[in-house]
């Protein structure tokens, strides 16, 4: 199954874990967004649910329905079709402290900034990020590294600037198809590209600035946080990637908890 549905379904399931604070049978209409790196993808329906089970039914933009008993059933009118699976295991307590905490937080403040465009030489790998980053990366330091030192390139000067991009939402695209751009400032224009280093541009212009401090294993949990942020704000984004600023000089020899990363989120 497909992410996205996965924590269509986990959040379904947690909603059934709340409702038993609410009356024996709860109603009530929603609207989901899910954010991409230039786009805001909107569903609406309604949701039902009481002791023992769930039911969600999209209305827009297709119509879809969702119902939770001892296993996740789900009809898709437009495909004819009923997926059925077996239900998350989610421990209650735990869930119910998580919500908790969360609701507790405050709301990441985020910096508006105006940027000026930045040539990059990047490398690109697909799949999961946690791996292609891994990939990317020793490409593209391995590049960098072989025309400073044999070449005596100006390209991991002490101005050099390192930034991830990442395309795609792991929440709505197959993991196999995520695209990650691992880059470093193209300081020195005597630098060829070759093999897998390209060149293009980060496009400059408005944008909103957070800072996540510590290990790049928890940005997802400060992404989380900006999703909040943008809902909450009622920001509307830009068209084009966000993308990550890498502020630690070598973060193999920083220790996780010091690594501080910027996140640009474009907005108009």
């Amino acid at each position: 199954m497909k992410n996205g549905k996965w924590k269509i379904l986990i959040l379904l399931f947690i909603t059934n874990l709340f409702a038993l604070n609410l009356p024996e049978y709860f109603s009530a209409d929603f609207t989901q967004k899910i954010y991409s790196d230039n786009s805001i993808l909107t569903y609406k329906g309604k949701i039902f649910t009481d002791s023992k089970k769930v039911f969600w039914k999209y209305t827009y933009p297709n119509e879809k329905e969702i119902w939770i008993t001892d296993k996740v059933y789900v009809y898709e009118p437009d495909l004819m079709q009923v997926t059925i699976s077996k239900k998350p295991k989610l421990n209650i307590f735990n869930a119910i402290k998580n919500a908790k905490k969360k609701k507790g937080l405050k709301m990441l403040e985020a910096k508006i900034v105006e940027l000026t465009p930045v040539e990059i030489l990047y490398v690109r790998k697909e799949g999961a990020y946690d791996k292609s980053a891994k990939e990317a990366w020793e490409v593209l330091m391995s590049f960098a590294y072989k025309n400073k030192i044999k070449y005596k390139k100006n390209l991991m000067g002490k101005d050099a600037m390192m930034f991830g991009i990442g395309h795609d939402n792991p929440n709505v695209i197959d993991e196999e198809k995520l695209r990650f751009d691992a880059c470093i400032s193209w300081d020195d224009k005597t630098v060829q590209t070759e093999g897998e280093i390209s060149n293009k541009i980060i496009d400059g212009g408005k944008y909103a600035m957070f800072i996540h401090k510590g290990a790049y294993e928890n940005l997802k949990s400060t992404y989380d946080m900006i999703g909040d942020w943008i809902v909450e704000s009622g920001t509307n984004l830009g068209d084009k990637p966000m993308f990550e600023k890498y502020l630690n000089r070598d973060p193999r020899r920083t220790k996780p908890e010091n690594l501080k990363t910027e996140i640009y989120v474009p907005i108009s």
